[in-house]
């Protein structure tokens, strides 16, 4: 049995110019998601999230949270997704219970919500420079080498 990871990596592989997900008037083939979720993988690792940390996922439904639970799952991660609608008090209670080091957010609640000081505040889309309507980023090979094997 393949875990999800393995699965998506596999249709990446096979499928890799293939739509896999749309979202408004965006696109991703499998091997642009596959590779912005490895990305964001690394970005997490940067901040030093290792295998078993919970990593809050403070993000809508869009394809960002998506990116953010996969990224997780390949460093072996917990992802903990929050909704989108919590403000400041329900946020510091999840970090506080979960001892995550870290949310994954977007700009906008990034900018509008006060956290606890403890935890590090990711921008789901960090480190990301997105071509045209795939959302390709660069990171190097052997940086996307360690988000695979969850150094």
């Amino acid at each position: 049995m393949q875990t999800l990871s393995e699965l998506l990596r596999s249709h990446a592989r096979h499928f890799a110019n293939k739509t896999f997900l749309i979202c408004e008037d965006r696109r991703w083939t499998y091997g642009a998601y596959v590779d912005q979720a490895e990305r964001l993988a690394q970005v997490l690792v940067a901040h030093g999230v290792r295998k078993g940390d919970p990593v809050c996922l403070y993000l809508p439904s869009r394809p960002e949270l998506a990116f953010a639970y996969h990224a997780c799952q390949l460093i072996g991660a917990i992802a903990t997704p929050m909704s989108g609608m919590y403000r400041s008090a329900e946020i510091t209670k999840i970090v506080t219970r979960t001892n995550a080091h870290v949310i994954v957010t977007d700009r906008a609640r990034a900018a509008c919500q006060k956290y606890s000081s403890r935890p590090a505040v990711v921008e789901a889309c960090a480190g990301f420079q997105q071509r045209g309507s795939r959302g390709v980023a660069g990171m190097s090979d052997g940086a996307r080498g360690n988000a695979r094997r969850g150094e």
